[in-house]
């Protein structure tokens, strides 16, 4: 989630780009690489001469080599539906790119080592560990129209949020815990939470502070809704056209330029959207020029597509990046309202007979893990959950035992006089060729699935009203989990809430509770095993699959870093931030391109973050 990666985890945000994850296209995957690079030998990025670094106790969050200017432009597969950050309808994938362009919040997270840092705050400290915590604001820090960021800017945040008009629901279980925020002077904020937890500190990563001199509650939705008048961030909203583009541009008054954790990113001048609603027609424009950076994430087309004459002559750059972003649960979300889903057993059935396997040797390379786990690939992951794989044998009988042994005339199970057919919603055509073998799959044993493709919009629109039966999901990916926002009986029943499923569990409910409060990391590790225990026996999702690299193409115009970009976000959301034009190195493409002939190529894999 960009700089972000705490709180609530917002992430259904495969909505913004091109498919990514499994059914909406594929996750990025692993496995044996090429390691025999065509052309000349691969030379490091070069980048402007290295601006001053002040002192920190964080690890630099860019490369000071980096240059601003120029221009980058990235797929988009949907138009926004508005630009505010809190209130209903709200656009996931906000929060992952266009808020973090541009505001600010008063501490965010490393996005590589996942320590806090500072934001808009210079320093705070935990008078009562985890309860009490008081933040002493940036002097340096203003808004665009010259105004100082103050304290009363934070509590007008919370008060925004927490209004009527606004309701925000997802931030509101976390933001009632934390308190009203008490200025104590212009530059100092205090928070005095209800209940103490480790949780508290990060999740003010997530609260993006507004102006309180530019907010009303009773017309924030319609005021801010396409663009905010006011920002704090780097970048301000520039120009678009409904449906086809927009643009974010880089202030040259930004406030917090120079500073430790600002060093080395944001450095593009105009950050370009293009919409392209379809993964495949994306790889079309990119192949053309039209855009800058194409995310592979179809393993055949990585292997069947991709060497092409720009390819090989390395006017496009290919190559794998690992990554360390921890597996979020993801894929179909079961209704837990609908009759046909309230036995356990019917929704372990569907399970055992989703034949993962054969899509494995089918279409994926055989380069993913089946998901075993809401918190897959993780500390949480509970060890003893039982690898599911295809078996009609067992799918079979849980039907059986849950009733449903008579087939009508069609070959469809029925049981008290209701057919077994359910609707399954998905917001990306690419996920046709995934979805259809499973639909008929489930076929031969009874099951009607009728997919139903909508556009991302109505997508969302969905999840918040939690009007479906089963329905395609990607939940962003974060260090520490925030469970109860997603697993809490409290919010089961609440539109706009993260438990889409209305999930119940009195253990998970007191478990949750043990979590928040324990600030023992081993500990907390060992409770959320527990919880993946009960979540996996209760099948509230049907899991997919994960890999652990990112496959990526791109015009070999610009600088980045050796490290590529963060490790643990999707770099979708974050070479936006971390990587810088070159035009020295876009003339030599250009020059090859001319004359017919190959640049370097960069090396068939990064492993900066290869797990060792």
């Amino acid at each position: 989630m960009n700089r972000r990666l705490a709180a609530a985890a917002l992430a259904v945000t495969s909505i913004v780009f091109s498919s990514c994850g499994g059914g909406g296209g594929e996750p990025a995957p692993s496995g044996p690489v090429e390691t025999t690079p065509a052309g000349p030998t691969w030379e490091a990025p070069k980048g402007c001469p290295p601006v001053p670094v002040p002192d920190g106790d964080f690890d630099l969050l860019g490369d000071p080599r980096a240059c601003k200017g120029g221009q980058i432009t990235l797929e988009t597969n949907s138009y926004p539906t508005h630009m505010n950050y809190y209130g209903p309808d709200r656009d996931y994938g906000l929060q992952q790119d266009y808020t973090e362009a541009m505001f600010n919040t008063l501490v965010t997270l490393h996005p590589s080592t996942s320590q806090v840092i500072p934001e808009l705050a210079t320093s705070w400290e935990e008078p009562v560990p985890g309860k009490e915590l008081v933040f002493h604001l940036d002097p340096d820090a203003k808004w665009s129209d010259g105004k100082p960021i103050t304290a009363q800017d934070v509590v007008a945040t919370y008060d925004l949020a927490m209004s009527k008009p606004v309701a925000e629901v997802l931030l509101r279980v976390d933001l009632e815990n934390l308190g009203r925020p008490i200025a104590l002077d212009e530059r100092t904020v205090k928070f005095v939470a209800k209940t103490a937890s480790w949780r508290n500190l990060i999740f003010l990563s997530d609260i993006y502070i507004l102006p309180a001199h530019a907010i009303d509650p009773k017309t924030y939705i319609e005021a801010w809704k396409w663009k905010p008048p006011v920002v704090s961030g780097p970048y301000d909203l520039g120009a678009s056209k409904d449906g086809e583009f927009f643009t974010f541009v880089r202030r040259k008054d930004f406030w917090g330029e120079g500073k430790r954790q600002f060093i080395g990113i944001d450095n593009f001048d105009v950050v370009y959207r293009k919409v392209i609603d379809d993964g495949d027609k994306a790889y079309e424009f990119f192949k053309k020029g039209d855009i800058d950076f194409y995310l592979v994430t179809k393993a055949q087309m990585w292997h069947e597509e991709t060497e092409i004459d720009k390819v090989e002559k390395g006017w496009i750059q290919k190559q794998r990046m690992y990554q360390r972003e921890p597996e979020a649960f993801k894929e179909w979300a079961f209704n837990l309202t609908d009759p046909l889903f309230q036995d356990v057993r019917v929704r372990r059935a569907l399970f055992w007979l989703l034949d993962r396997e054969s899509l494995h040797d089918q279409l994926f390379f055989h380069e993913y893990v089946n998901m075993s786990s809401y918190f897959a690939n993780s500390i949480y992951e509970n060890p003893a959950n039982e690898k599911i794989t295809f078996s009609p044998e067992k799918g079979v009988a849980l039907l059986a035992e849950a009733g449903w042994t008579e087939k009508d005339a069609e070959g469809v199970l029925v049981k008290d006089g209701r057919r077994f057919e359910f609707d399954l919603i998905y917001p990306h055509s690419t996920s046709d060729r995934i979805y259809t073998p499973i639909q008929e799959t489930w076929r031969k044993y009874g099951i009607k699935v009728n997919l139903k493709l909508i556009q991302p919009s109505a997508w969302v629109k969905v999840t918040e009203s939690k009007d479906f039966q089963m329905v395609y999901i990607n939940w962003g990916r974060v260090p520490f989990p925030n469970i109860r926002v997603y697993w809490h009986s409290s919010l089961a029943d609440e539109k706009d809430s993260n438990n889409i499923t209305h999930y119940k569990n009195p253990r998970v409910d007191a478990l949750i509770d043990q979590y928040d409060a324990e600030f023992d990391l081993a500990k907390r590790a060992l409770i959320v095993q527990e919880i993946d225990g009960i979540l996996y026996a209760d099948t509230p999702y049907l899991l997919d699959w994960y890999a652990e690299t990112w496959r990526n193409l791109w015009w070999d115009k610009f600088g980045y870093p050796e490290w590529v970009t963060w490790s643990n976000i999707d770099i979708r959301h974050t070479l936006w931030q971390t990587w810088w034009a070159e035009p020295e190195r876009a003339k030599r493409m250009e020059d090859a391109m001319a004359a017919g002939t190959a640049t370097p190529r960069a090396p068939a894999e990064n492993t900066s973050w290869k797990r060792k």
